[in-house]
Protein backbone atom coordinates (compact mmCIF):
# COMPACT_ATOMS: atom_id res chain seq x y z
CA UNK A 1 0.00 0.00 0.00
CA UNK A 2 3.20 2.60 0.66
CA UNK A 3 4.12 2.19 -2.60
CA UNK A 4 0.75 3.96 -4.70
CA UNK A 5 1.33 7.06 -2.69
CA UNK A 6 5.58 7.30 -3.46
CA UNK A 7 4.79 7.25 -7.39
CA UNK A 8 1.65 9.22 -6.86
CA UNK A 9 4.23 12.25 -5.21
CA UNK A 10 6.94 11.14 -8.07
CA UNK A 11 4.53 11.93 -10.43
CA UNK A 12 3.62 15.09 -9.49
CA UNK A 13 7.51 16.28 -8.62
CA UNK A 14 7.93 14.98 -12.46
CA UNK A 15 5.27 16.23 -14.23
CA UNK A 16 5.34 20.22 -13.23
CA UNK A 17 9.12 19.64 -14.30
CA UNK A 18 8.47 18.39 -17.57
CA UNK A 19 5.83 21.10 -18.04
CA UNK A 20 8.36 24.14 -17.58
CA UNK A 21 10.86 22.39 -19.62
CA UNK A 22 8.46 22.67 -22.56
CA UNK A 23 7.29 26.41 -21.59
CA UNK A 24 11.01 27.48 -21.98
CA UNK A 25 11.36 25.82 -25.24
CA UNK A 26 8.46 27.48 -27.29
CA UNK A 27 7.97 30.47 -29.43
CA UNK A 28 5.16 31.72 -28.61
CA UNK A 29 4.90 32.92 -32.36
CA UNK A 30 5.10 29.23 -33.52
CA UNK A 31 7.65 27.73 -35.34
CA UNK A 32 10.37 29.37 -38.42
CA UNK A 33 8.96 29.27 -41.53
CA UNK A 34 11.21 26.20 -42.45
CA UNK A 35 8.81 24.03 -40.57
CA UNK A 36 5.78 25.03 -41.55
CA UNK A 37 4.02 21.87 -42.84
CA UNK A 38 1.06 21.46 -40.02
CA UNK A 39 2.53 24.22 -38.19
CA UNK A 40 -0.89 26.22 -36.95
CA UNK A 41 1.60 29.18 -36.45
CA UNK A 42 4.69 30.33 -37.92
CA UNK A 43 6.96 33.08 -38.00
CA UNK A 44 9.00 34.87 -40.13
CA UNK A 45 12.31 36.74 -38.80
CA UNK A 46 13.24 39.97 -41.01
CA UNK A 47 17.33 39.44 -40.65
CA UNK A 48 17.57 43.06 -40.94
CA UNK A 49 15.81 45.39 -42.48
CA UNK A 50 18.70 45.40 -45.91
CA UNK A 51 18.94 41.95 -46.43
CA UNK A 52 15.01 40.83 -45.57
CA UNK A 53 13.86 37.58 -44.56
CA UNK A 54 15.59 34.15 -45.81
CA UNK A 55 13.22 33.56 -48.59
CA UNK A 56 9.38 32.71 -49.12
CA UNK A 57 7.35 31.06 -46.71
CA UNK A 58 4.76 28.34 -47.92
CA UNK A 59 2.29 27.91 -45.26
CA UNK A 60 -1.00 25.58 -44.71
CA UNK A 61 -4.35 27.11 -44.77
CA UNK A 62 -5.75 28.74 -41.43
CA UNK A 63 -2.14 29.32 -40.11
CA UNK A 64 -1.14 32.34 -38.24
CA UNK A 65 2.28 34.24 -39.78
CA UNK A 66 3.99 36.46 -37.73
CA UNK A 67 6.62 39.04 -39.09
CA UNK A 68 8.96 39.72 -36.24
CA UNK A 69 11.87 42.87 -37.21
CA UNK A 70 15.06 42.68 -36.45
CA UNK A 71 16.09 42.09 -32.26
CA UNK A 72 16.69 45.28 -31.16
CA UNK A 73 15.55 47.40 -34.05
CA UNK A 74 12.45 49.68 -33.19
CA UNK A 75 11.65 51.02 -36.24
CA UNK A 76 8.71 50.20 -37.56
CA UNK A 77 7.98 48.26 -40.93
CA UNK A 78 4.75 47.31 -42.83
CA UNK A 79 3.68 44.14 -44.55
CA UNK A 80 2.60 45.63 -48.83
CA UNK A 81 0.43 42.73 -50.45
CA UNK A 82 1.64 43.54 -54.33
CA UNK A 83 -0.63 41.01 -56.58
CA UNK A 84 -4.21 42.98 -55.01
CA UNK A 85 -5.13 40.30 -52.49
CA UNK A 86 -4.08 39.66 -49.14
CA UNK A 87 -3.21 36.10 -47.88
CA UNK A 88 -6.03 36.74 -45.04
CA UNK A 89 -8.64 36.57 -47.77
CA UNK A 90 -11.35 38.16 -49.38
CA UNK A 91 -12.45 41.47 -47.55
CA UNK A 92 -9.35 41.44 -45.47
CA UNK A 93 -6.54 44.76 -45.55
CA UNK A 94 -3.32 44.52 -48.16
CA UNK A 95 -1.00 46.24 -45.79
CA UNK A 96 -0.47 45.35 -42.26
CA UNK A 97 1.50 47.85 -39.80
CA UNK A 98 4.01 46.11 -37.18
CA UNK A 99 3.40 47.39 -33.47
CA UNK A 100 5.76 46.84 -30.86
CA UNK A 101 5.12 43.76 -28.96
CA UNK A 102 7.14 42.78 -26.33
CA UNK A 103 10.12 45.10 -27.41
CA UNK A 104 10.38 44.06 -31.11
CA UNK A 105 8.19 44.98 -34.26
CA UNK A 106 5.75 42.40 -34.99
CA UNK A 107 3.03 42.36 -37.82
CA UNK A 108 0.58 38.99 -38.44
CA UNK A 109 -2.20 37.41 -39.84
CA UNK A 110 -4.10 34.13 -40.41
CA UNK A 111 -3.81 32.81 -43.80
CA UNK A 112 -7.07 32.54 -45.31
CA UNK A 113 -6.62 33.39 -48.61
CA UNK A 114 -6.93 30.89 -51.79
CA UNK A 115 -5.01 27.49 -51.44
CA UNK A 116 -2.27 26.98 -54.36
CA UNK A 117 -1.93 31.01 -54.39
CA UNK A 118 0.86 33.05 -54.17
CA UNK A 119 1.01 36.28 -52.67
CA UNK A 120 4.11 37.87 -52.95
CA UNK A 121 4.92 40.99 -50.58
CA UNK A 122 7.03 43.98 -49.90
CA UNK A 123 8.14 44.85 -46.68
CA UNK A 124 8.70 48.48 -46.51
CA UNK A 125 10.86 50.41 -43.74
CA UNK A 126 11.86 54.56 -44.39
CA UNK A 127 10.82 54.28 -47.84
CA UNK A 128 12.81 51.45 -48.65
CA UNK A 129 11.10 48.25 -49.74
CA UNK A 130 11.82 44.11 -49.91
CA UNK A 131 10.04 41.54 -52.17
CA UNK A 132 9.46 37.81 -50.78
CA UNK A 133 5.92 35.80 -50.94
CA UNK A 134 3.62 34.04 -49.20
CA UNK A 135 3.00 30.60 -50.55
CA UNK A 136 -0.62 28.67 -49.03
CA UNK A 137 -0.36 25.05 -49.91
Amino acid sequence: MRVLPVFAVAALVVLPGCELIQETLSDTDGVSCAHSEGARAVYIDIVSYEAGPKGDCTVDPGTRITWRGPPGEMRSFEIAFTSGASPGGRGTPRDYPSHDTGGRQRASLVANGTPGTTYPYEIRVDGQAIDPAIIIR
